[in-house]
């Protein structure tokens, strides 16, 4: 992703640009013969939207993936309760803010509340924390707001994963981007597994043995 390593972009790219863009490189990619897809948190979201993308063009990508990985997000968002809504809507609005503060006033004060939102939440990743990743919540609420001013198509609208997904989540935080409508899915659907986690978001550094069996188990199966 732009912006997440030595590849910087200004204004990042939006959801069409990337999933296209990542869709480009796995079909740069010869003499594979099988694709899992494992993704985690935004990742989850643009590897849905590549499934949703190659979903169209199934004529010439018959079972384009073997099944999906994700953690922590799923395809159907459904935030329950007041608390969940306002907590989430208030983070993303903030680091969009301070992603749009660092383009057009300062990236210092872009920067300087993005650390503070992450210090809320105790992230502390290992790389240095800027208002540069917050693109894809511009894009987000870009969208949004498109889609309820304009009635224009909703993100991941209609979408209906193509193949089985293990589904991994932590259990400590304050709230669940998923509802019951996607944990039914999964357990109605042949293949697919859910493993609540008892850790917070980043549950793959403290759980690595166990997410990396899961993995492994599901690539030998």
């Amino acid at each position: 992703m732009p912006n997440a390593g030595k590849e910087k972009i200004a204004w990042g790219q939006d959801f069409e640009t990337l999933t296209e863009r990542i869709k480009e490189t796995i079909d740069s990619v010869e003499g594979i013969s099988r694709r899992i897809l494992v993704c985690h948190d935004w990742g989850c979201i643009y590897g849905y939207l590549v499934d949703q993308v190659l979903l169209v063009l199934t004529q010439n990508y018959p079972k384009f993936f073997e099944q999906i990985i994700a953690m922590d997000v799923p395809a159907y968002t459904q935030l329950v309760g007041l608390k969940a809504n306002l907590i989430t809507v208030a983070y993303q609005l903030t680091l969009m803010i301070a992603f749009l503060l660092s383009r057009f006033v300062k990236q210092s004060i872009g920067d300087a509340i993005t650390r503070f939102v992450a210090k809320v939440f105790g992230y502390n990743p290992p790389y240095e924390i800027s208002a540069d990743r917050n693109y894809p919540y511009f894009y987000f609420w870009k969208q949004m707001l498109g889609s309820l001013i304009l009635r224009k198509r909703k993100l991941l609208s209609g979408y209906i994963p193509s193949v089985p997904v293990v589904y991994m989540y932590a259990t400590k935080k304050s709230y669940q981007f998923h509802g019951p409508k996607w944990l039914n899915f999964l357990r109605e659907t042949e293949g697919c597994e859910i493993h609540p986690i008892d850790d917070g978001h980043w549950f793959m550094k403290k759980f690595k043995n166990f997410v990396a069996d899961v993995i492994k188990r599901r690539i030998e199966s």
